[in-house]
């Protein structure tokens, strides 16, 4: 089982194939699981990282064995870099975006922390994207 990164927008964002090397995937979601009332928008899309799921967010391990600092190669903050741009960019075009991390199977499950963020807060060391967490992103 991973983590999955849901993505609601309120229009349509571009998408990003991954790829073995890369550390950002986009994927438009036609059918998925049943989600939080604030994810209804017109748009749900599934968010990769470098692990292909959204388990390499997750810059502590928790929950998936890893371990504190688990990151050695510094590919879980490659993929929040490259997460921050891209939920930047939707921002300054004034998208409506909102966020769900959780593991999944878990989906319908309460929603466990509600909070708003600036994509650049995603760059800090001490971010945790933490299971059934739903995160409005917000501009400056």
């Amino acid at each position: 089982m991973c983590y999955q990164l849901f993505l609601a927008a309120d229009q349509p964002l571009p998408l990003a194939d991954w790829s073995p090397g890369a550390v950002l995937g986009v994927t438009a979601l036609e059918d998925h699981p049943p989600l939080p009332d604030a994810m209804n928008l017109a748009y749900v899309y599934d968010v990769g990282s470098h692990t292909q799921c959204a388990c390499g967010f997750d810059r502590f391990g928790g929950g998936i064995g890893y371990g504190p600092d688990y990151d050695y190669d510094g590919l879980t903050a490659q993929s929040l870099d490259a997460l921050a741009d891209y939920l930047s960019r939707a921002v300054k075009q004034g998208s409506t975006l909102v966020l769900y991390y959780v593991w999944t199977g878990e989906e319908s499950q309460p929603v466990e922390q509600r909070r708003s963020i600036q994509p650049d807060q995603l760059r800090d060391p001490a971010f945790a994207l933490e299971n059934r967490h739903l995160i409005e992103v917000v501009g400056k």
